[in-house]
C-alpha cells in the first residue's frame, strides 16, 4: 500500500517517502441505500477522525491525505474491490522535534457578519 499511495498520491511529495505505513480508509457504498449515498462518507469520516485522535495519543505521527488525487480506476483495479477510498493517512515515528507549518487565524468578526 506505501508503493501504491506514494507513487499515485502527488500530495505526498516530499514527504512520502519518509512514511513508514499508510493506512487506506474505504468505505462499501453497497451497504447503503440510494438515498442515503452520503452516509458512507459521514460514518468513516467520524471513524477516521477518531482513528487520528488515537494515533495522536500513542504518539504516532499522521498526516491524512484526501482521496481524490487517485486514479478513477484505484478501487477497481488496485484494490479489487468495490469498497470506496475516503482517506489515506501517512503514518510513522514522531521525531522530537519538527517543524510545523504556521496558519494565521483570521478573528471571528472578519469571516462571521451580524445584520
Amino acid at each position: 500500500m506505501k508503493e501504491i499511495c506514494s507513487n499515485f498520491h502527488n500530495g505526498s511529495r516530499g514527504f512520502g517517502e519518509k512514511a513508514d505505513k499508510w493506512l487506506l480508509v474505504t468505505s462499501d457504498q453497497g451497504a447503503w441505500a440510494h438515498d442515503q449515498s452520503s452516509s458512507a462518507y459521514v460514518d468513516a469520516g467520524i471513524f477516521t477522525m477518531n482513528l487520528l485522535y488515537s494515533l495522536h495519543y500513542y504518539k504516532i505521527a499522521s498526516c491524512t491525505l484526501s482521496p481524490t488525487l487517485l486514479p478513477s480506476s484505484f478501487s477497481k483495479e488496485i484494490l479489487k474491490t468495490n469498497q470506496i477510498p475516503i482517506s489515506i493517512i501517512a503514518i510513522g515515528d514522531c521525531p522530537d522535534s519538527f517543524l510545523v507549518a504556521r496558519s494565521t487565524r483570521k478573528t471571528i468578526e472578519s469571516i462571521v457578519h451580524m445584520h
